[in-house]
């Protein structure tokens, strides 16, 4: 775990379900609450989601699965967060040494998972620190909901094991523009269920 300050989430059905190996990267972390060790700290973020203070991004992502339990999701992927610092308040400005870490840490993710696709949950983590800025990415199409106007790229990452499709979307806990579960949805199950 060079390259990565949090151990990914696995959840207890990763692989076992219809969603296949699904990967699912966020952007950072914050509010650590006086924490000094963080590798558990994913872990624990998902593993006490089901409560009034869940964060606006877990539920966003699981409504994009299943729009009326954002829950039942989380079972079933993999979750990591990109950058690899923790802020102690959201939507810090990130500096180039922190965007830096996130290109090393999805590796590392990808080869401790070994997922079938990736999806990227941040626009700043898909267009700076993947996928046209790293050396073992390759660009395989484009895809797009014309009915939302959504769109975005796939391309093709080596886990160590077999290639990794990803495609990378909008962060779900942005308010500009504000990210619509309804018009985010469609474009996400359209790669979720082609094969590239």
């Amino acid at each position: 775990m060079n390259n990565i300050i949090f151990k990914p989430w696995i959840g207890k059905n990763y692989g076992k379900s219809s969603l296949g190996k699904l990967l699912i990267i966020g952007e950072s972390h914050y509010d650590y609450k006086g924490l000094t060790d963080f590798t558990d700290f994913t872990i624990r973020i998902i593993s006490e989601l089901g409560g009034p203070s869940d964060n606006n991004f877990f539920i966003e992502v699981g409504k994009l699965f299943n729009p009326e339990n954002h829950l039942e999701v989380w079972p079933n992927v993999a979750f990591a967060n990109a950058i690899q610092y923790v802020y102690p308040q959201s939507r810090p400005q990130k500096i180039i040494q922190q965007i830096k870490t996130i290109a090393p840490a999805i590796k590392e993710y990808l080869r401790i998972t070994k997922p079938d696709k990736m999806l990227v949950c941040s626009s700043l983590v898909w267009n700076q620190g993947l996928p046209s800025s790293i050396e073992w990415g390759e660009y395989v199409s484009s895809i797009k909901d014309e009915i939302h106007v959504k769109k975005s790229t796939i391309w093709k990452f080596e886990t160590g094991d077999k290639p990794c499709l990803a495609m990378g979307i909008h962060h779900p806990g942005s308010t500009k523009p504000k990210f619509k579960v309804s018009e985010w949805s469609p474009l996400v199950w359209k790669f979720l269920n082609n094969r590239y």
